[in-house]
Parts: structure tokens; sequence; C-alpha cells
């Protein structure tokens, strides 16, 4: 299925990077709470994209997805893995980021290979109410609508087309 999300950051780009586990996106209201609270509005920019993830794996709210230490358990917890289905991947916290991207590459691993192709979890820490936000494993399941340049906080579109993405099946 083919949304409309939002991607909040600082930097600037013409592509998301999947490097790890992928790109979050969320609601216009998570993108503008998270410009709030991480990068002050002076700082901070929404990008608007097409998201396409037909077979999202359904996870609690990690908090910290950027930290094997603690997807991992979020992905226990769903029962479709083990202890020892994990037990390769890096978890210390004081690991430097190259083995972090790694392990989290790893996780990613463990989900496409049992047919999922991004995650969804009801995101608690940003927004006023809990609403699903989404990671998008791969390059072809975004197509960025506006790169946020001219989209304040409050919400206005900039008159950029819109992109499409193919939200076909895709086989693994």
């Amino acid at each position: 299925m083919r949304r409309r999300l939002y991607h909040g950051t600082d930097r600037e780009f013409e592509e998301f990077q999947f490097a790890g586990l992928g790109v979050h996106f969320g609601t216009k209201e998570q993108a503008i709470d998270r410009m709030e609270s991480r990068y002050h509005r002076e700082r901070g920019r929404i990008v608007v994209a097409n998201v396409c993830i037909k077979n999202p794996l359904r996870m609690d709210d990690v908090h910290l997805w950027q930290l094997p230490k603690f997807v991992v358990p979020g992905l226990l917890n769903t029962g479709l893995w083990t202890e020892e289905d994990v037990g390769h991947i890096p978890r210390d916290p004081n690991d430097p980021p190259e083995v972090a991207l790694s392990g989290l590459a790893m996780i990613k691993e463990l989900i496409v290979a049992k047919g999922f192709d991004g995650i969804v979890y009801g995101n608690v820490g940003e927004g006023k109410r809990v609403k699903d936000s989404f990671v998008a494993f791969e390059p072809h399941q975004v197509a960025i609508l506006s790169h946020g340049r001219e989209l304040p906080l409050a919400g206005r579109q900039n008159g950029h087309g819109c992109a499409s993405v193919s939200c076909q099946a895709r086989r693994l």
C-alpha cells in the first residue's frame, strides 16, 4: 500500500541513504514533533514522500532504532525469532558506528528472509497520540514529493508535482 508519509531531518540530500535498518517515516505531526524536539525549528526540515511497504513487520517502538542493543529485543518480542537466531548480531552500545550499522543490516536481513519488506510500529515518542511509523528498507519503496525547502512546519506544500512509487508485489 502506498502512503504519503513524512521524514524529519536536519540534513540536505537529494536521495535517502538506506544504511543499516532503513529510513523512518511517520505522520506530519510526528515529523513536526521531531523537528521541535530534536532539531529546533531553524535547523530542521520535513521531507514528504510516497512510501510503499506491502508487508511490514509489526514491532513495538524500541525508541533507539539506531542501536542493535534495542532493536534485537524488539525483534525477539515478535515471537518470530529466538536468541539463537540473533546471537551473531553485535549489541554492545559502545561499538563504533560502523559495527552498529552492520548489526542493523543483519537485523534487516533476518526480517527480509521471513518475507517482510519493512517495519511498522506504534510511535510513542513523537506526536501527541500513538500513531504508526514505518521503516522502509529499500530505495525503490520511496518517491520523494518535497524536499521540504519551502515546507514550513505549519505544513504548506511547495507545489512539486506528485511523484509516484510503484507498489506492486516484488519477488524476494
